[in-house]
């Protein structure tokens, strides 16, 4: 069996730590003191694997992490990583006014690319609880 070595490969290498709150059963690192445990995976076909940027988990009503620091030119991409309430489907909604995603079934993802520095707030339409901030340096 031939190991393939390509730039892709060597790019998904790269980016396996930044899946690992919404592909492994290891609890989020912010979560350290409750476990949000569980599959989410992403379709290799997605566009987002082999990709550079920064990953949102949608899990238990919450996004993970609720503020996600990237640099100028980043795409985030958000996955509805739900499995108890998978007939809660949720969006991300910038509070300004500069996107709004599709309703997000368990699965389902989004992604933006974010040029400009600053501070983005957005919530989720169906469940404005749930709320998080993008800072773009």
């Amino acid at each position: 069996m031939r190991r393939l070595r390509t730039a892709a490969g060597a790019a998904l290498l790269a980016l396996a730590p930044a899946f690992a709150a919404c592909v492994s059963d290891r609890p989020h690192p912010v979560e350290q003191d409750r476990s949000i445990a569980g599959d989410c995976r992403v379709p290799v076909g997605s566009g987002v694997v082999g990709s550079v940027g920064g990953i949102v988990a949608i899990r238990e009503f919450r996004f993970l992490p609720d503020t996600i620091r990237v640099p100028a030119g980043t795409n985030i991409t958000w996955i509805n990583c739900e499995e108890d309430f998978a007939d809660e489907p949720h969006t991300t909604t910038s509070e300004e006014g500069g996107w709004r995603s599709d309703l997000l079934s368990p699965g389902d993802l989004y992604q933006r690319r974010f040029d400009q520095p600053g501070t983005y707030s957005y919530f989720c339409e169906p469940h404005p609880f749930m709320t998080a901030t993008v800072i773009v340096e």
